[in-house]
């Protein structure tokens, strides 16, 4: 909604059209983005007006920014990625970065393209998580139900994952990446996750400032990928 404002705001002009998309029910199954990647954007969207999609840019959990050594946990996630989790470890396991979930060789452009447009790195870091997934193929048409898939559960529980693995017989898949805080392996909230201590204290500056900086960021992508412009209002 704050990225939409800001377009608003500066009146952006854009050669490609942008969704923004309010996904419901991701716990109860990624009912929402499922639906809408099913019945929206590979029937009408790619099917009826064969209109090509650049990728999405799943936003889930970005506010907690912490540079304190040791803030990071890397349990769970760090034996499929070992160069993310020999990166974490030359940080001393600060979580200080923004993480990208993407497809290894699938989703590369598009985490590139955030990548470049990425600011304030020396601050906030972007940290990429390439996960070697299985290939698309006939062993994958049953999408996220596919066996294949199984050992990577924890990699695809988020709305990212109905674009990646849609359910289909033509193995039609749409490029997308998760932009994360990894919530669940930050120390100070790993045991406040879905509770009601994740709660309005968690609104401090600095988280703030961390989740601004990846508003902007992704602002800059998307008038990257729309060879847009903006004119601020007077």
């Amino acid at each position: 909604m704050e990225l939409a404002r800001l377009l608003h705001q500066y009146r952006c002009r854009l050669n490609t059209t942008i969704m923004f998309v309010l996904f419901d029910m991701e716990e109860d199954g990624l009912v929402g983005s499922k639906h809408f990647v099913k019945n929206y954007l590979i029937p009408i969207v790619i099917g009826k007006h064969r209109l090509p999609i650049k990728g999405a840019i799943i936003m889930d959990m970005l506010l907690e920014y912490d540079p304190t050594i040791g803030s990071q946990l890397v349990h769970g996630i760090g034996n499929h990625l070992p160069q993310w989790r020999d990166r974490v470890r030359q940080n001393q396991f600060r979580g200080d970065f923004a993480a990208v979930w993407a497809r290894h060789d699938v989703d590369s452009k598009l985490f590139q393209t955030l990548q470049s447009n990425w600011q304030n790195e020396h601050k906030y870091k972007l940290f990429l998580m390439d996960i070697p997934l299985p290939k698309l193929g006939r062993h994958l048409t049953f999408g996220l139900e596919s066996k294949k898939l199984s050992p990577y559960s924890t990699f695809l529980r988020s709305d990212h994952s109905s674009f990646w693995y849609p359910h289909s017989i033509k193995n039609e898949t749409i490029n997308a990446i998760l932009l994360t805080d990894l919530g669940p392996w930050r120390r100070k909230v790993a045991n406040k996750y879905h509770s009601s201590m994740d709660n309005s204290k968690l609104l401090s500056r600095s988280n703030l400032l961390f989740l601004k900086n990846c508003i902007d960021s992704i602002m800059k992508t998307i008038l990257d990928i729309g060879n847009g412009f903006c004119q601020q209002n007077e």
